[in-house]
């Protein structure tokens, strides 16, 4: 059970963070989060009637690669968006 000193400490290591999931490292689950926002980005930007689905398709990856980095409350987030 974690207790207040508990969480003290657990938040007084380095690299850990108040959010869940680890903090973000170098590697190919970090790569694969970038390439989602970007597409995520170019989705965004996209006119005409093809936006939607390109939209729903990005924030589904973003949701996917955010879940990979053990942050499930932001993959959740995007996951509803879609």
């Amino acid at each position: 059970m974690l207790n207040p000193a508990n969480a003290r400490r657990a938040s007084a290591r380095p690299g850990s963070s108040g959010a869940d999931g680890a903090a973000l490292a170098d590697g190919l689950a970090r790569e694969t989060l970038r390439q989602a926002m970007h597409q995520l980005s170019h989705a965004e930007a996209l006119p005409g009637p093809r936006q939607p689905a390109a939209l729903c398709h990005a924030l589904t990856e973003a949701a996917r690669a955010l879940a990979g980095l053990h942050a499930y409350s932001p993959a959740e987030s995007y996951l509803a968006q879609a």
